[in-house]
């Protein structure tokens, strides 16, 4: 091989070595764009009240994935601030429980959903003194992973026990 034939093959392999580096940038910048559009989204928080302040909220539970609800991270629950600004609609469903009467004619078994149900717009002091209300909470924007929440809506259910008491004084 003469000097000028070497020094062609370096000139080819020089330009063969940007391609493939110009190659791998693009597939890892595809790859980027990818991942970001294929990440995990969620709208919904589904958890317990912790604490109760005059604007804000503690809950103790899971982000519920947007599209997928039974695959929510179970496994690994977060605590989380949600912050309530005047926007935020309250959705109360008032659950009455069954009488005496009908628990003894069922024999004591009842169907949630065949009970008599309310939905109500409720309100910030329907959370005074609740800790352990169950709540989802939705918000505008993905809140995957965020420990500060801003809440567009928030939906519990309160049950309504009979003014009887369940069994009679002996």
């Amino acid at each position: 091989m003469t000097g000028g034939e070497f020094l062609k093959v370096i000139r080819f392999g020089r330009g063969l070595a940007y391609a493939v580096i110009i190659f791998v940038i693009a597939a890892g910048f595809i790859w980027g764009i990818w991942r970001y559009a294929n990440r995990a989204q969620s709208h919904q928080f589904q958890g317990q009240v912790v604490k109760f302040s005059n604007d804000e909220l503690e809950l103790f539970g899971v982000y519920l994935i947007d599209g997928k609800p039974n695959m929510s991270d179970f496994a690994n629950p977060k605590n989380v601030r949600v912050k309530i600004n005047p926007n935020t609609k309250f959705v109360k469903t008032v659950l009455y429980m069954p009488t005496r009467e009908e628990l003894n004619t069922s024999k004591g078994i009842w169907d949630p959903a065949k009970l008599k149900q309310e939905r109500q717009t409720g309100s910030l002091t329907d959370f005074k003194n609740t800790e352990g209300l169950g709540v989802v909470v939705k918000t505008p924007k993905n809140s995957m992973g965020n420990s500060m929440l801003v809440a567009s809506e928030i939906s519990y259910t309160v049950q309504i026990y009979p003014a009887e008491p369940l069994q009679k004084a002996p």
